[in-house]
């Protein structure tokens, strides 16, 4: 392999390990979403779907997936005019859970789950 190509694969294994550690050093919980933040997530997905939001949402989550860390960062930014329109502190919540990419895939399937095959199955 030429020193070009390894190099190139050493920038990449450097910012995947960048984008995987906080700012403190301690790596990202992929999976340590909470039983209450995945029924916030399945909650709101409901609520875009009753609203007919759903298929907007998709698309709009899944066209901003490489820059899911910044449009939580923007939500941060936001919450105080968010918070004032939705009861609770609901955008904070959002942003903190949408920090992590994983997050952003769990939401996305739950927009995408047919709630009526669901209530059938129940």
């Amino acid at each position: 392999m030429s020193p070009a190509v390894r190099s190139v694969d050493d920038k990449r294994r450097a910012r995947s390990h960048a984008q995987a550690v906080r700012a403190g050093g301690e790596p990202f919980a992929s999976s340590a979403l909470s039983p209450a933040d995945d029924h916030f997530l399945e909650t709101l997905a409901s609520r875009l779907k009753r609203a007919g939001l759903a298929t907007s949402a998709i698309l709009w989550l899944a066209s901003i997936r490489p820059l899911s860390f910044l449009g939580s960062q923007a939500l941060h930014v936001a919450a105080p005019l968010l918070d004032v329109l939705v009861s609770g502190e609901g955008a904070t919540r959002l942003a903190r859970i949408l920090e992590d990419r994983a997050n952003l895939d769990r939401f996305l399937s739950h927009l995408e789950t047919d709630d009526t095959r669901e209530g059938a199955q129940s």
